[in-house]
């Protein structure tokens, strides 16, 4: 059962199996929305990352966000 979710962040291209790095510190993600700051000319990779109570992770395909 997924009891949260949390981001992470990728520095290479963007690949459905390429790392992916998750933030595991600070609170689990609530809520429907997730909100950050990227600098204008940048490309982040970004995951989202589902969560049990076993503290496993599986990951979502990456996405690439460019700005």
């Amino acid at each position: 059962m997924t009891t949260g979710y949390r981001e992470g962040s990728c520095s290479g291209p963007s690949t459905a199996d390429g790392p992916c790095f998750a933030r595991v510190s600070g609170p689990l993600l609530t809520g429907g929305s997730f909100t950050f700051h990227q600098a204008a000319g940048r490309t982040r990779y970004f995951r989202l990352y589902a969560e049990n109570a076993a503290h496993q992770l599986t990951g979502s395909a990456i996405l690439t966000i460019t700005t």
